[in-house]
């Protein structure tokens, strides 16, 4: 099954605590089975704790992080979902116990027809004009999401080189915040943003779809499009119905005949 876009959500880019973090209303639709979050944050230090996220209260995958080394830094979190009941929860991000002062933005965006699991990643960070993440593990028809954090503000402006999810310009008089996303065609899915020279970071995570033997159906029970063997019908009753059948016939079905008909003929 392909993957698609479910709906996406933002949350107001806001100054805080880690300890207060930030949050936001998501509803992730009755058929969606995968919920990811880009969180992008601010601050000055040299490095930067993990924060935790949940959904409904249910914890999320702390899946990629990426901190400058001095002020910007990205986590992406996923949840496989379960039948959700279509209505909206709160997505929350956070640090317990952190009293540090973050400039924090965050989106995010749920799936049909994700896999479960954890998606392939990518991370980046430099000081320089026009940031990049490579996502090596994406695939054809994956659909690829990523966020950048920089310290741009009010010196320039960003621009996405994706499909935009959501922006937060001039955070605070001080960073900006970009989230956006492509369909992969194969590996080494490269996302992209066009702004000057500044420090950065950003992740990636590449979100395939569930990838199955494809099915047709039969009027009498499963059908397949794998065989893997060829038959050969005999006798006047199913000629016709032989012909009708020819290529969807699952040797795993038994049909009873009469003990002068042959249905079908193993191939050599």
């Amino acid at each position: 099954m392909a993957v698609a876009v479910d709906t996406s959500s933002h949350a107001t880019a806001k100054v805080d605590t880690g300890n207060n973090g930030i949050t936001w209303s998501h509803t992730a639709g009755a058929s969606a089975t995968k919920l990811c979050v880009l969180w992008g944050c601010g601050i000055s230090a040299a490095s930067v704790p993990n924060f935790t996220a949940t959904y409904n209260a249910v914890s999320m995958t702390n899946q990629i992080q990426r901190f400058d080394g001095s002020f910007c830094g990205m986590q992406g979190f996923y949840l496989d979902l379960s039948s959700p009941d279509g209505a909206a929860h709160n997505i929350v991000v956070k640090n317990s116990g952190d009293v540090g002062s973050y400039q924090m933005a965050a989106i995010g965006i749920s799936f049909t027809g994700a896999a479960t699991g954890a998606p392939a990643t990518g991370s980046n960070t430099a000081t320089s004009a026009n940031a990049s993440v490579t996502v090596a593990g994406s695939a054809n028809g994956d659909i690829v999401i990523a966020g950048l954090m920089s310290d741009l503000g009010p010196t320039g402006t960003t621009t996405e080189g994706q499909t935009l999810i959501f922006e937060d310009e001039n955070i605070n008089s001080d960073t900006d915040f970009n989230a956006e996303r492509t369909t992969a065609s194969g590996a080494n899915t490269v996302m992209s943003w066009t702004h000057s020279s500044i420090n950065w970071a950003a992740v990636g995570m590449s979100i395939a779809g569930t990838r199955g033997t494809t099915t047709r159906g039969m009027p009498f029970g499963p059908r397949s499009t794998a065989f893997n063997g060829g038959r050969t019908f005999k006798g006047p009753i199913f000629r016709a119905f032989a012909l009708a059948l020819s290529g969807l016939l699952v040797p795993s079905h038994k049909i009873s005949l009469p003990s002068n008909d042959v249905l079908w003929r193993k191939a050599a």
